[in-house]
């Protein structure tokens, strides 16, 4: 689970730096997530991602952190597709506002997805041997 939580870290780690990078990017994948089978796939994605996290969280470098987070990306998850059910109307009103905002709030939002992809690849990234260092 660890190496799965690591890998996921670093997709939010790359999507997070190309939403710095160029905010239009997450624009888009806002505008594509309000489909309902798009809407219930990220929620299925977070999920699964907070279940890895509790997962990995005992052999990560900062077990409570990880577990505590895990929990609150399950919740958003769940979170998620309880908005889906009930209020798709409430979520196209919030991105239409965050897109209203430019690219500065697209920006920070990439800041906000890279610092936890950042954080959690280095939380459950492999540990290095003392052997295996290289001279």
């Amino acid at each position: 689970m660890k190496n799965l939580a690591f890998v996921i870290a670093l997709v939010l780690l790359a999507m997070g730096t190309t939403g710095i990078i160029v905010p239009s990017s997450l624009a888009w994948v806002g505008e594509h997530s309000l489909r309902p089978g798009a809407f219930y796939l990220i929620a299925a994605m977070r999920v699964v991602f907070g279940g890895a996290l509790v997962f990995a969280a005992p052999a990560s470098r900062a077990p409570r952190t990880v577990r505590v987070l895990g929990y609150v990306v399950v919740v958003a998850g769940l979170a998620t597709a309880l908005v889906g059910l009930v209020a798709m109307d409430r979520a196209r009103g919030i991105v239409e506002w965050a897109l209203q905002h430019g690219f500065g709030f697209g920006r920070l939002a990439g800041v906000l997805i890279a610092a936890l992809g950042g954080f959690v690849a280095y939380a459950c990234a492999p540990v290095r041997r003392a052997g295996s260092v290289p001279h």
